[in-house]
């Protein structure tokens, strides 16, 4: 009986707080920030994308030398 109590308060409460998947965006928090916000962490993640490509290509340099 506990069981079948559980698995249906489970299943509602899904339904009521419309829960998603699991794995969604990599930031959680993100679906509050403002559009400023936003705009800062892309600014940050773009020059650290930059930065590590930056260093790849170092490496390269540096084996074909």
């Amino acid at each position: 009986m506990w069981a079948a109590m559980a698995e249906y308060i489970c299943r509602l409460a899904k339904v009521v707080l419309a829960s998603s998947k699991r794995g969604g965006s990599r930031i959680k928090a993100a679906w509050w920030w403002n559009e400023e916000v936003k705009g800062k962490v892309k600014e940050k993640h773009d020059t650290y994308t930059d930065l590590t490509d930056s260093r790849m290509d170092e490496g390269v340099e540096v084996k074909r030398a």
